[in-house]
């Protein structure tokens, strides 16, 4: 009878066993370690059609095509001006050109800002440039209030001066419609450790302006040793990734400054997703070393 009725003891086993499983499947799904998976079901599902159809509602879809991705800004847009004071005004030249959608940009569906979320976002990318500086500018929305069309868009900005050596990148997020200085403990650096980053869509089926997606990754991989300008000194992040399969180009005077745990949740996934190593997988013994970083001593949380 107890079989029968579910309730003998291999029937408990069974559903105790059942419930490890689920749990340590929820526990992959919510934050991915080196390897492939979990991230082709997450974004997986996801109709083209509504894609698509969110983009239209939203008045993200391009009227026309332009031959670069890049927007000019006036020559003398914050030239003259030292230090945070044009970094400001070229920000402000790049908003006064219009409405952001009135120009070339890059939709597309993703999971990586999502580590806060727990849901793909729509990211918007936008770009002005003058010789002096380049201003990045990043919309993004959870999927589900896209296509709902409940709430403002996040608002997102990287301005790159070029004026000095190396270049300094400044993080800004909006409040109530204003620039503010991002706090380095922000979303901006757990995914940008120094500067804009190359954008990888999750699945090709799902990005709008792919014609500039070559030439946005082409500036991204050309930039070398950008420092971060954290409005002050820079924080203690804690010691540095020192896994060999990333130091090459990840540690103190490479070409990308190094790696902390706070950015865990772009490393995870830059790796599970094939972007990182840009030479092939890593290693056994570096996907070892790396998530034992990652996750730090027993007696640290996690980030």
């Amino acid at each position: 009878m107890g079989r029968a009725g579910g309730h003998g003891p291999r029937s408990a086993a069974a559903w105790a066993l059942l419930m490890f499983v689920c749990l340590a499947a929820w526990s992959v799904a919510a934050e991915p370690g080196p390897g492939p998976q979990a991230w082709p079901e997450r974004i997986g599902n996801v109709s083209a059609g509504r894609f698509w159809q969110t983009l239209e509602d939203g008045g993200l879809l391009p009227t026309r095509s332009y031959p670069s991705f890049w927007r000019t800004l006036t020559a003398e847009a914050g030239r003259d001006l030292p230090g945070r004071a044009g970094v400001l005004a070229a920000l402000g030249a790049a908003l006064a050109a219009g409405d952001l959608r009135d120009g070339p940009h890059v939709e597309m569906l993703d999971y990586e800002g999502s580590h806060v979320l727990g849901e793909p976002q729509i990211h918007s990318v936008h770009g002005f440039q003058n010789e002096s500086f380049d201003v990045w500018f990043l919309l993004t929305r959870t999927f589900s209030e896209a296509q709902a069309g409940a709430g403002p868009w996040d608002q997102w900005a990287i301005v790159q001066d070029k004026r000095v050596e190396p270049h300094v990148a400044t993080f800004f997020h909006y409040a109530q419609g204003r620039p503010e200085v991002s706090n380095a403990r922000s979303d901006c650096y757990r995914c940008h450790a120094n500067g804009p980053r190359a954008l990888d869509p999750a699945r090709p089926d799902l990005v709008s302006g792919r014609e500039y997606l070559a030439e946005v990754n082409d500036y991204c991989r050309s930039l070398v040793g950008v420092v971060t300008d954290f409005d002050g000194p820079r924080p203690d992040f804690g010691a540095a990734l020192d896994v060999a399969d990333c130091t090459g180009c990840h540690a103190t005077g490479a070409d990308r400054g190094p790696l902390h745990r706070i950015q865990a949740h772009a490393i995870r996934a830059a790796v599970a997703r094939g972007r990182m190593p840009p030479d092939g997988p890593l290693s056994r013994e570096g996907a070892i070393a790396l998530e034992a970083f990652l996750r730090g001593p027993p007696e640290e949380a996690a980030p």
